[in-house]
């Protein structure tokens, strides 16, 4: 009589939270190198008002100086990284360690958007954007009279 061989399978997370991302996952799937650092996406909240479109986008643990916006063909372009460095010294031992997080995101913008006067500020880990509108509306095409 042969004995009986249990089999078990690895699951990578639990049925509880499938459809949730977890920290292990991101570890095994999108793994992070001093010469490619893993580039993450900033959860986003777009409203709009009668004068103004706002965005507000998740940046914990940046610097105003870490942000690049730019306006070019009618997008806007939000880039942020951070680098960190420690080192810690000992008579027997040196140890470095480099971190580097960073995320883009880009907007195709309407045609109504004053880019000339978006404003954005950082505060508390949210990066704000103030997108007005312009007072008079951009024409969408004109008629060509045939002569």
């Amino acid at each position: 009589m042969k004995p009986k061989i249990n089999t078990m399978t690895l699951v990578r997370r639990s049925p509880l939270f499938a459809g949730f991302p977890t920290w292990l996952d991101e570890f095994f799937d999108a793994p992070a190198t001093p010469a490619q650092p893993a580039v993450r996406s900033a959860a986003a909240n777009v409203s709009e008002s009668e004068h103004a479109y706002s965005i507000e986008l998740l940046a914990p643990g940046f610097d105003k100086s870490d942000f690049e916006l730019s306006v070019q063909e009618q997008v806007l372009t939000l880039k942020a990284e951070h680098k960190k460095e420690s080192e810690e010294k000992n008579d027997r031992y040196t140890r470095r360690e480099f971190a580097v997080r960073s995320f883009s995101r880009s907007f195709h913008l309407p045609k109504n958007v004053d880019s000339e006067h978006i404003e954005a500020r950082y505060e508390n880990g949210v990066l704000m954007l103030e997108l007005p509108k312009l007072s008079k509306p951009v024409p969408v095409g004109k008629a060509i009279e045939v002569k």
